[in-house]
């Protein structure tokens, strides 16, 4: 667990030098191409915070004694659950009984599909 920290703690300050050394650099029509401190305190608290939920995560998980395949479902079920859940939260105007496959995946390309398949 100590290694999985050490390797987020390189993860922070790897994105956070590169992000830097980008201050300077402005696009063809003179604007910035990065933000100031505050973006860069930004990067740095929501690369922490999404790098402490991955060990925690892994962390409880690796303390069940379900095997990897259920795991895996019940992550990803958590997972579709949330994002349906702020998919229609967003679409103040579809209600639950209007929702279909259909609808829910009329923007999806082949590559979408591809990953969806993969999946």
């Amino acid at each position: 667990e100590l290694h999985q920290w050490g390797g987020a703690a390189i993860l922070v300050a790897g994105t956070c030098a590169a992000e830097a050394s980008q201050w300077e650099v402005s696009d063809s029509d003179g604007n910035s191409m990065t933000g100031d401190a505050w973006g860069m305190a930004l990067v740095a608290v929501s690369l922490t915070l999404t790098s402490a939920s991955a060990v925690a995560c892994e962390h409880a998980y690796k303390s069940t004694d379900l095997s990897l395949p259920r795991q895996n479902i019940v992550l990803y079920s958590y997972g579709a659950g949330l994002n349906l859940l702020a998919a229609t939260a967003l679409r103040e105007e579809v209600s639950l009984a209007d929702l279909s496959l259909s609808s829910l995946t009329q923007h999806f390309s082949g590559w979408t599909w591809a990953v969806v398949a993969a999946q």
